[in-house]
């Protein structure tokens, strides 16, 4: 298995996950075809730098008659962040360093008012809705792979988004707006990463735990801690840590990325290494060189067969709440469901049971992450009639998860598989494909499940 880790203790951001790819030898011009066909005008530009020594790569945008600025401009803060874009903004460096609450943040540069990325056609693009740039890449040529990465990162950046902001969960997610990171630049860089992937065939990504930095930002509703509220959404469940530094590392493009490409979380897995690349960011701080070291090999166990974990590590232990109710409006149900999993629980179910004086009741379950434990218990007694709940704690299991796309007749399905025997097509993909080719759904799943067993056999 061709296995790829990533070091991530200077944390991450979209364009060094893609210029850490550059590095290590994935190639930019089909990359910046890719763009052209997603009507992105512009390419990005690789640079060698040296950072404490050691040769990376930084990226640059070029757009048509401007100057070249650093990639990643989107790719800073929350979502909704951020100081306006104004041209010649100095680098991070320079940024004064007498002010302790305001660290440095991944690069947010201005754009050159005359070329194609000016402050009107910024606006234009920084409220693209998710499925606005759903459609963006539907239409691209991308390959199947590529374009379900790319779609699961933007699906999972708009799952956060909608939980900071409280986006209604009647709402669909195709609706909510993007800002900085529904800009060209963030397509760019979760594009560009998923395609350099593949293009390395990376089998497996495997990531350090992630240093986030520490300090405060100020976004456009006010002064927050580093991380920023949507990367923060984006980490639960994964190990984080901060050395300290004065600086926001972890971005939410990057987080997204991380989070929905990344099969397990730790210290570097027995491998041989083949190829490393080093992404540069947009930081120069004194002692701490802002590379993203890629490190990409053979898989190996201590007998040298190629092998790859079986269990994931990160959020195994779960708090389990309980409560059951006898005279609650069935109606009440679906709507508790929905609330749940808008704030986070890993999963909800009920059972019929006989209560006392022979009613007939449900005892529902909520599995949540231990962070969620009071906003959920807050959610079952609000939302039903019980009087109480019951929380334990319980250890998880868990069979290392995957999303493989596959192209079916009806268009792309996810199967989201578990170990080498569990498969099964994602339901709302094959809805999705059902409705729009006017076929019953079993056809599609049953479709999807085949190609991907097919794929296997191989």
């Amino acid at each position: 298995m061709r296995l790829a880790f990533l070091d991530a203790s200077s944390g991450i951001s979209g364009d060094m996950l893609l210029a850490a790819a550059v590095a290590a030898g994935a190639d930019l011009a089909p990359i910046n075809r890719a763009f052209a066909r997603l009507g992105l005008e512009g390419k990005i530009e690789a640079e060698t730098v040296t950072r404490a020594g050691v040769q990376a790569v930084r990226l640059w945008f070029r757009a048509p008659g401007a100057e070249p600025t650093p990639l990643g401009g989107a790719d800073a803060g929350a979502n909704d962040a951020a100081e306006p874009n104004h041209p010649h903004v100095p680098p991070p460096h320079e940024h004064p360093r007498d002010v302790p609450a305001q660290p440095p943040r991944r690069a947010k540069p201005g754009r050159d008012p005359g070329g194609a990325h000016s402050h009107a056609a910024e606006a234009a693009h920084s409220h693209r809705t998710l499925g606005d740039i759903l459609r963006i890449l539907d239409h691209a040529g991308l390959t199947p792979t590529v374009a379900a990465r790319a779609r699961t990162v933007f699906q999972a950046l708009a799952r956060a988004e909608a939980r900071v902001h409280g986006h209604a969960a009647d709402k669909p997610l195709d609706q909510l707006h993007f800002h900085e990171v529904g800009q060209d630049d963030a397509i760019m860089d979760v594009v560009g990463a998923a395609m350099a992937l593949e293009q390395l065939g990376i089998e497996r990504l495997q990531c350090s735990p992630l240093n986030t930095g520490s300090g405060q930002l100020t976004c456009a509703h006010g002064r927050f801690p580093v991380p920023a509220p949507a990367t923060l959404e984006l980490l639960r469940g994964l190990p984080v840590y901060s050395d300290g530094t004065e600086a926001e590392l972890v971005t939410p493009t990057g987080a997204a990325l991380v989070r929905t490409l990344a099969q397990g979380f730790g210290a570097m897995p027995a491998l041989r290494p083949e190829s490393v690349g080093y992404g540069a960011g947009s930081y120069d701080l004194p002692g701490h060189p802002d590379l993203l070291r890629l490190v990409i090999g053979r898989a190996e166990e201590a007998g040298g067969a190629a092998t790859a974990p079986a269990v994931a590590a990160p959020g195994n232990e779960v708090a389990v709440l309980e409560a059951n109710v006898d005279d609650m409006n069935p109606e009440f149900y679906g709507y508790l469901v929905e609330r749940a999993l808008a704030l986070g629980a890993l999963d909800i179910f009920s059972c019929p049971v006989q209560m006392k004086k022979n009613r007939p009741g449900l005892w529902i379950t909520v599995l949540a992450p231990l962070a969620e434990t009071d906003r959920l218990t807050a959610l079952l007694l609000a939302e039903t009639t019980t009087l109480g709940v019951r929380a334990h704690r319980a250890q998880r299991t868990v069979l290392e998860r995957q999303l493989v796309p596959v192209e079916t007749r009806y268009g792309v399905i996810r199967v989201k598989t578990g170990g080498d025997s569990n498969a099964a097509p994602e339901y709302e993909d094959c809805r999705e494909a059902a409705l729009r080719a006017g076929v019953p759904l079993k056809r599609v799943y049953q479709e999807a499940l085949r190609v991907y067993l097919d794929s296997r056999a191989e």
